[in-house]
């Protein structure tokens, strides 16, 4: 599967992580891939996903807790 890696929006960024997390839940990837991709958000885009030591409002509304 495909996911945008560079996204330029913070709501572009929920609709990732939540892409990739429905195409874990339906075993299109493993594991490891989503653990690739999470963590290449977190290093590439840290001001995006996160808001000091907690994510972002934006994403936690986007995607839930």
């Amino acid at each position: 599967m495909e996911f945008l890696m560079y996204p330029t929006t913070v709501k572009m960024l929920a609709a990732e992580i939540i892409s990739a997390c429905d195409a874990y839940i339906s075993r299109k990837i493993s594991t490891d891939e989503l653990r690739r991709i999470i963590m290449h958000y977190a290093t590439s885009y840290p001001e995006m996903l996160f808001n000091a030591e907690n994510l972002n409002p934006t994403v936690l509304n986007r995607i839930g807790r």
